[in-house]
């Protein structure tokens, strides 16, 4: 095979010499596939999509944005720009990396002292073959044998922030549409947490935040111009476009979610509202004959 070659500066090969058994096979993937975008390509940094990541890695695009953020918090991977137009680069500077791979609560039972991890990965590794690092996700759930401990753990397990922001917005969000007369099968009914609408608004926010990586500070900026804008006499204001949170992931002619379709044209309007003049205050006195006279 001779189509190419990929040239990785030896600092940044001779550190993943060091990492290898602390990075996933996603992290890998997409480590080396930012590689090939830019030193591929003679580039240091490179806009990529996260289309092209699960297009050219395999990985599932639920998964990409957490495998991004682990390596940019190890500082492994720098990332530049916005959401729709982020840049990537290889943290060149390696003394900076984070080097020590993330720490794995492992849950064990009364008694038990084993390492928690399972027969199956308690095998020869001397070869190096077919060995992975091991994963959060394959950690088995809490084992309880009591009724008494099962109920203590649900009570001391709180309520993810992140979702629980989300209802928040969601239920707040519904509130409103329908105090102010808007129409929804949904709003029939009294709105609470366990509203269809409400529920279905919050998966809403929630995949944007954590799919999309939108923050919870510009989902609630958008949330608030979507509720102040009602139009004028020719358009009808996102408003009465967005009843439900639920249709801000749906895709229009573009391609584009709903929620970035808002998001553009908010801050388009912010860009195109200029400072409004100082009020000036005339200076002067009235005549004898009552007429007005500048002073200047």
């Amino acid at each position: 095979m001779n189509d190419g070659f990929t040239s990785i500066p030896h600092g940044i090969v001779e550190q993943l010499f060091r990492i290898d058994c602390s990075l996933t096979r996603y992290e890998i993937a997409a480590l080396l596939f930012i590689a090939r975008k830019t030193y591929g390509w003679h580039k240091t940094t490179e806009r990529i999509p996260y289309s092209q990541f699960t297009e050219f890695t395999g990985i599932h695009r639920g998964h990409i944005w957490r495998t991004l953020r682990s390596l940019i918090e190890r500082k492994i991977v720098i990332r530049t720009g916005d959401h729709q137009n982020a840049y990537y680069r290889i943290n060149e500077a390696v003394n900076e990396w984070k080097l020590t791979p993330p720490q794995v609560s492992v849950i064990k039972q009364a008694g038990d002292t084993s390492t928690g991890v399972s027969k199956k990965r308690q095998t020869d590794t001397s070869s190096g073959v077919g060995v992975t690092p091991l994963q959060v996700s394959e950690l088995t759930p809490l084992q309880v044998s009591s009724k008494e401990t099962k109920e203590t753990y649900k009570k001391k397990t709180p309520k993810s922030s992140i979702r629980g922001e989300c209802l928040d917005l969601s239920l707040l969000f519904h509130q409103k549409q329908k105090s102010d007369g808007l129409h929804h099968q949904d709003f029939k009914q009294k709105i609470s947490e366990k509203t269809p609408v409400v529920v279905n608004g919050a998966d809403t926010l929630e995949k944007l935040h954590r799919i999309e990586g939108e923050s919870l500070k510009d989902i609630k900026t958008v949330l608030r111009f979507i509720l102040k804008d009602s139009g004028n006499g020719t358009w009808t204001g996102w408003k009465s476009q967005v009843i439900s949170l639920a249709s801000l992931r749906t895709k229009g002619k573009s391609g584009t979610y709903k929620y970035f379709t808002v998001k553009n044209a908010m801050e388009k309007q912010k860009a195109s509202k200029q400072p409004e003049p100082e009020a000036v205050t005339p200076s002067g006195h009235y005549g004898e004959s009552g007429i007005w006279i500048s002073d200047k």
